[in-house]
């Protein structure tokens, strides 16, 4: 999960835009048991700009390994320079 995670927030880090907040964010991502991500939930000053819908689509594509269990919650922080 920590390497989906690094490639998703390197992803995050190219959705900068030229009037957009820039700086660190926070995601939390879940993933289903299929290993895919089923939600990304980006934090301020992220959240409710296209900055952050374009980080949390990042992460949303991000995927790991098939798991037995719940679906399970992480925490990422990235940076939008």
């Amino acid at each position: 999960a920590r390497s989906a995670l690094t490639a998703a927030a390197g992803a995050a880090s190219g959705c900068k835009t030229k009037d957009g907040p820039t700086g660190k964010g926070q995601v939390t991502v879940t993933f289903a048991p299929s290993g895919r991500a089923t939600q990304a939930t980006v934090g301020p000053p992220f959240a409710g700009t296209a900055v952050g819908s374009c980080a949390a689509a990042a992460f949303k594509s991000a995927s790991v390994p098939p798991f037995s269990g719940s679906a399970v919650t992480v925490s990422k922080s990235f940076f939008i320079k």
